[in-house]
């Protein structure tokens, strides 16, 4: 029944009332430090939209001393087709994950189109990491070997084309090997969105079934809508050329994690990316979010948040991803999260599961091909 009333409310703002900004979770959490740095302080690129852009966010959680923690950092990389957002309207999803982790994110305001085009995104992520394997919140310029990225939808692409872009240039090997995991949230890896997910995701009304946030309920629309804001960011370039999915070469890549929603347009280039690590040996773990929609967990549905029921579902999606980084003690942080998560989903499983670390990254020990964590 809450899953029903998610979707029903997500299908009615976004499509009868053209609203999809109301969908989404604007609460931004007060215990998180906010840390707006200017380009002229960091040196990445400036631009023009609506006033100055390129300035980038810390988010440093609470309790956090640059001096006595340790040197985990997190690279954000925003989602919105390549063409709009920044980390300001990230800020609620940011401050919970940086809440979430224990770990301070650095969130860029990377180039947009139609300002700009591929390859800018890239450009921009690559001096990102520059930046951030040399400077800390708060001003502290030391060095730090663990890096993680997360990125959403077209930062989900983006994090993947960040790897390959430095795993293809000998001057910035050193940069990818601080990078200790990635997590891909629904993550836009073939710009040409060719797979079938594209034809048997198709919304309809009356199973309530189906992509419901970006889903005409026909899939030649919806291909030509999605392919429309790929050749916008690609411009000459073939859209293939510039997805990450059709990389030649992906052995050598850091851990990642692939969260899609069962009911996403991108569902299948999802899956199809975690099988292309794993093919190049790279480990990788996938999962499927039984009944999610696109990026659920910016969603005030996947938080929480105020304005719509917290669907358990939704929320454990930041239970999986602090499982991957090796974190245990959300809980006694996160009383948003834990009050809706810890009772009725971790209390039954967490008996069956143990974490472990290995080279940064957190595995599980149940060795299941179908563990709820992993």
């Amino acid at each position: 029944d809450v899953i029903k009333h998610c979707v029903t409310r997500q299908r009615v703002e976004i499509w009868d009332r053209n609203d999809y900004d109301s969908t989404l979770d604007k609460e931004v959490l007060e215990d998180v430090k906010i840390q707006v740095l200017h380009t002229k302080v960091t040196g990445f690129e400036a631009w023009k939209r609506n006033g100055d852009r390129g300035n980038a966010e810390w988010y440093i959680p609470k309790g956090y001393d640059s001096k006595l923690s340790d040197q985990r950092r997190i690279l954000l990389l925003h989602g919105g087709a390549y063409a709009w957002d920044s980390p300001k309207t990230y800020r609620p999803f940011s401050t919970r994950l940086a809440d979430v982790l224990n770990i301070p994110i650095l969130a860029i305001d990377y180039r947009l189109t139609p300002e700009f085009r591929y390859p800018a995104p890239i450009e921009d992520s690559v001096q990102a990491m520059r930046y951030i394997c040399n400077n800390g919140p708060e001003g502290i310029k030391s060095v730090s070997n663990q890096i993680y990225i997360i990125g959403d939808s077209a930062g989900g692409g983006l994090a993947f084309s960040l790897l390959l872009a430095l795993k293809n240039k000998k001057e910035n090997q050193d940069l990818l090997k601080a990078i200790v995991g990635v997590v891909g949230i629904s993550p836009w890896v073939d710009l040409s969105c060719s797979l079938d997910s594209y034809s048997n995701r198709v919304w309809n009304p009356k199973t309530m079934k189906g992509d419901v946030q970006f889903s005409y309920g026909d899939s030649e629309k919806d291909i030509k809508s999605n392919t429309e804001s790929a050749k916008r960011y690609c411009g000459e370039t073939d859209l293939r050329a510039a997805s990450p999915l059709f990389a030649k070469d992906m052995s050598g890549l850091p851990p990642c994690l692939i969260m899609v929603g069962d009911q996403e347009l991108s569902r299948d280039e999802a899956v199809e990316m975690h099988k292309a690590l794993e093919k190049a040996s790279v480990t990788s773990y996938l999962r499927v979010f039984p009944e999610m929609w696109h990026v659920w967990l910016w969603h005030s549905e996947g938080c929480g948040g105020k304005g719509a029921k917290p669907c358990v579902e939704a929320l454990t999606g930041f239970v999986c991803i602090a499982a991957f980084f090796g974190l245990t003690d959300w809980g006694l942080r996160c009383s948003w999260l834990s009050r809706e998560v810890n009772v009725k989903y971790l209390s039954s499983i967490k008996p069956k599961h143990e974490r472990r670390r290995k080279d940064g990254v957190g595995t599980c020990t149940c060795q299941s091909g179908d563990c709820t964590l992993l």
